[in-house]
């Protein structure tokens, strides 16, 4: 009878990655020539870095923590340049590898706990169904067609790979499989820094299926301290500075107690999203929780979820094991203030979790009525799931579908009026850009962005008084940036309004006396060289040398403001300087 139900499974096994890569094509086969969107401008189109596969020293250099990821991306520019095909391709190609390691991660967990023996369990419907929601779910489409969260996707499927290689490893006894789930993890490791948890996840599988205790754990102490090196790859590159996405710390307004706060609201979305993922944004404009009252229900929820995790440990091991692999995969980012309070690319790789459990009744070993409409009901729902993400998909084919569905679900959010001006600007219409602006403005008055970008387009129009006008307002706004600043100093210079000019640019200067911008430095100093006052110029150069100190241009006229002084050596020695540069 084993035997009988091992060959029917086998054979309903056989067309099942079909079906999966079938389902992930219906889904995304329509978005390979959707734009580039929001970070793809300055991740892929303006990074240089990336733009040569053969110079690997520079893909390094650029960000060794995503070396894979950049890598990857540099690929596709080998393959099209700027040509959106390969990309997306390659995204869906991820997508559709992650939902088959799903897929054979699930049927391996199934022999872990003696599942599927009998021909009359729901058991081998467990790996297909589970993988099929994680290939049609539309809370995927912000990481597969958004061509950047390929981070998202790819550190993924190398997490994804290490779990089902380990897993195998253990089933069969094979060093060679072990040694692939190290390869894995280590991969993983370089793709995004929230792979940093995987060596829990390996220790997690292992006691939750594999040695099942505390004492058999311990006799596997040696081979999972091999993996610990995957959790402090991440850590030591943040340490030295490696990681860019260390900036988002730096730069970050919210204080570490409300981030956390509102994080246990955020999971709730994410929950919520999960079961019924209507009113997706690509930017929410998600409150910040003041106090623990703001977020003591979605506490409370959580909590519940947590227990409902350690009850279920002797009853449902999978369903348990998906409910900590929810919270373990995205604690990272929940944990770690971020800018961005919520983005739904987080959840890919934590939705497995959920799946396993919302799926998980089918591996009982007795199933009832109940558990049989549930299976009919989950199969049923990859209807409406895949006509969802379709919907979302359509939103995504353009940067002006895509932020106009922005600016309607967050209107008082500055971002999706920005990158709505800037798309504009990109097609050479200041006018349409400006009128996005305006609107932006008129949500959020105090927003110097606004008044800049306001500013920049009156220029680009020849409107330099108007201009004038805007900057001057987004400095007072916001005096400490010293753009605005300078940029009114650039139109001071070019009206031949000297005094103006020079009070603009040391304005800019000392809007950030730390981190001066060289160009305000070099034209003050040229200005005070013209007006004669060589000791204040001299100054302002070798303050601009000290920024940019192989710069010819500025040690050429250092060079020639020391001419004029009668300092024939220091003339001397900076020309020289000088001339060496541009040879």
């Amino acid at each position: 009878m084993l035997k009988s139900s091992n060959n029917h499974n086998s054979r309903l096994y056989r067309f099942c990655p079909f079906i999966i890569l079938s389902a992930v094509m219906v889904c995304y086969g329509a978005t390979f020539q959707y734009a580039f969107h929001f970070d793809d401008h300055p991740y892929i189109i303006k990074n240089t870095h990336i733009h040569d596969l053969h110079n690997l020293a520079a893909i390094w250099s650029f960000n060794p923590g995503r070396f894979l990821t950049f890598l990857s991306l540099s690929f596709n520019h080998h393959l099209g340049e700027f040509h959106v095909f390969s990309y997306h391709l390659f995204n869906t190609a991820i997508h559709a590898a992650n939902a088959l390691l799903v897929f054979w991660i699930a049927r391996l967990l199934m022999r872990f706990v003696g599942a599927g023996e009998n021909r009359r369990d729901l058991a081998p419907w467990f790996p297909l169904l589970t993988a099929m929601l994680f290939a049609c779910h539309p809370l995927q489409t912000g990481a597969v067609v958004y061509i950047w969260q390929r981070a998202a996707t790819l550190s993924a499927f190398f997490y994804l790979l290490c779990l089902m290689l380990y897993l195998r490893a253990a089933l069969c006894r094979s060093r060679p499989l072990l040694y692939g789930s190290l390869a894995a993890a280590y991969a993983a490791a370089f793709t995004k820094q929230s792979a940093v948890t995987l060596p829990v996840a390996i220790l997690m599988m292992e006691f939750f299926f594999i040695s099942r205790s505390f004492e058999r754990l311990k006799k596997k102490a040696a081979q999972l301290a091999a993996f610990a090196p995957a959790l402090i790859l991440p850590l030591a590159l943040a340490a030295v500075g490696a990681s860019h996405e260390l900036s988002e710390l730096e730069n970050r307004q919210t204080p570490f107690s409300q981030y956390l706060l509102t994080q246990f609201n955020v999971i709730a979305t994410y929950l919520r999203l999960a079961v019924a993922p209507v009113g997706q944004n690509l930017d929410y404009d998600y409150p910040l929780a003041a106090s623990f009252a703001d977020a003591g229900a979605s506490a409370l929820l959580l909590l519940a979820l947590a227990l409902l995790g350690l009850r279920l440990f002797s009853k449902n091991r999978i369903a348990s094991f998906g409910i900590f692999f929810f919270f373990l995969s995205l604690s990272v980012e929940s944990l770690v203030p971020l800018e961005d309070l919520i983005f739904e690319h987080r959840m890919y790789l934590p939705l497995t979790g959920i799946l396993l459990l919302i799926c998980s009744p089918l591996v009982m070993q007795t199933p009832g009525t109940c558990a049989r409409v549930g299976m009919i009901l989950l199969a049923f729902s990859l209807v409406p799931l895949i006509y969802l993400t379709h919907e979302r998909n359509k939103v995504w084919r353009t940067e002006e579908t895509l932020w106009r569905d922005v600016v309607e679900k967050s209107p008082a959010k500055e971002r999706g009026y920005a990158n709505l001006g800037l798309f504009h600007l990109r097609k050479g219409d200041p006018e349409k850009a400006l009128s996005w602006y305006l609107l932006g403005a008129s949500q959020n008055p105090d927003s110097a962005y606004f008044m800049y970008m306001m500013a920049r387009v009156l220029e680009q129009m020849g409107e330099a008084d108007k201009a004038l006008s805007r900057y001057s307002k987004a400095a007072a706004l916001n005096p400490q940036e010293p753009l605005f600043w300078l940029h009114m100093a650039e139109i001071y210079d070019r009206k031949g309004d000297v005094d103006s000019a020079m009070a603009n640019y040391t304005a800019s200067i000392n809007a950030r006396p730390e981190k001066p911008l060289p160009h305000a430095l070099l034209r003050l100093a040229e200005l005070l060289d013209k007006a004669g006052s060589f000791e204040e110029a001299e100054r302002r150069y070798h303050q601009t040398l000290r920024i940019v100190p192989h710069e010819a241009e500025v040690n050429y006229k250092l060079g020639m403001l020391y001419k004029k002084m009668g300092n024939e050596a220091e003339a001397a020695k900076f020309l020289g300087k000088a001339a060496a540069k541009k040879n």
